[in-house]
């Protein structure tokens, strides 16, 4: 399906979604454009991601969606739309009557503009996912699900990573090999966290989402009987959720040991600076030591004994001095009228 949404580097534009929705002609317009592009790539349909709605925009989302679904429907187009899981600003029985599913956003608990904390807490998770069986159809429900970190440090925007960069973050800022960054479930939240401490002596917050935490929420969302499950985003993610996520493996104790071992599946380490470039370090295998709860069905404990390691690529000719050389092969040049 056609992801669709209001981003324009590096904000949400909710003002000109505003304008859009306000206005019926626009509407059509863009609503035209959307099943044309459809139908031109073959798509099964289109999945709407408008973030940052104005409260003043809500009655107008509802319209567009219910336009929509009437546009897409004879086209045998199916439509999605993405809402956060906790927003009352959002008609959630109208935008599902609308759509065919629902991916409810189950993540940024705590997020940019937020303390520390949780990213996806599992009493938050299920709190939040019986909150929504009321508005939304099991039938129409997607449940989403995150794995990427957070890293907060006091007085600043905390920075946004994949879990490759959280995990080599918390390797580089380690000690020592044998005074390693705790990454470690808080027994609370069930979500992995640790912090780490900069040259400069400033403290980082880290909190993260990874395949122990996406293990926890599948196993508590399946109470609910949703239609399936959405991860965001492909690429940031710890490749061991790939074990169960899709696998249609039982999430017992047996799943729940394999996810002991961690690879990276996708990014490289650069060090250095300069445009001359080695291979300098091959993957290594990384280690947790998780303990199930068979009595709640979830992972109540992991630790990170050994991290994983991506290939490391070693740049070289770094300068503080830039110089540009030319080369003349020596040939007389000729002139053309």
């Amino acid at each position: 399906m056609a992801l669709v949404n209001n981003f324009k580097e590096p904000e949400w534009e909710s003002n000109k979604l505003k304008q859009m929705l306000a206005n019926p002609s626009a509407r059509a317009r863009c609503i035209q454009q959307l099943i044309d592009y459809a139908k031109q790539n073959n798509f099964a349909g289109i999945s709407i991601d408008f973030e940052s709605v104005l409260d003043e925009a809500q009655t107008a989302l509802n319209e567009f969606m219910n336009e929509l679904a009437a546009a897409a429907h004879p086209e045998g187009l199916e439509i999605s739309i993405n809402v956060p899981v906790h927003n009352d600003s959002f008609d959630y029985k109208k935008l599902s009557a609308a759509a065919d599913y629902v991916i409810l956003m189950v993540y940024d608990q705590h997020y940019s503009g937020s303390d520390p904390g949780p990213v996806a807490a599992i009493d938050w998770t299920e709190e939040v996912l019986r909150l929504r069986q009321m508005d939304v159809p099991a039938s129409k429900t997607i449940v989403g699900i995150a794995n990427y970190a957070y890293d907060w440090q006091k007085n600043r925007e905390p920075a946004v990573k994949t879990f490759e960069e959280a995990v080599i973050t918390a390797s580089e800022s380690s000690p020592s090999a044998q005074e390693k960054v705790d990454i470690h479930l808080d027994p609370a939240s069930l979500n992995p966290t640790y912090q780490y401490e900069e040259a400069d002596e400033s403290i980082h917050t880290v909190w993260m989402l990874d395949a122990v935490s996406a293990f926890n929420q599948v196993a508590t969302a399946r109470q609910f009987g949703p239609r399936g499950f959405a991860l965001w985003r492909l690429g940031s993610e710890d490749p061991s959720v790939w074990k169960f996520l899709g696998a249609d493996a039982p999430l017992d104790g047996s799943t729940a040991a394999n996810l002991a071992t961690m690879n990276y599946g996708y990014g490289l380490d650069y060090e250095g600076s300069g445009d001359v470039l080695k291979l300098t370090g091959h993957p290594n295998e990384g280690l947790r030591d998780i303990k199930f709860d068979p009595a709640r069905g979830l992972i109540t404990s992991s630790k990170f004994v050994a991290f994983p390691s991506p290939y490391v690529i070693t740049k070289y000719g770094g300068v503080n001095k830039k110089v540009a050389l030319t080369f003349d092969d020596g040939r007389p040049r000729s002139s053309m009228s």
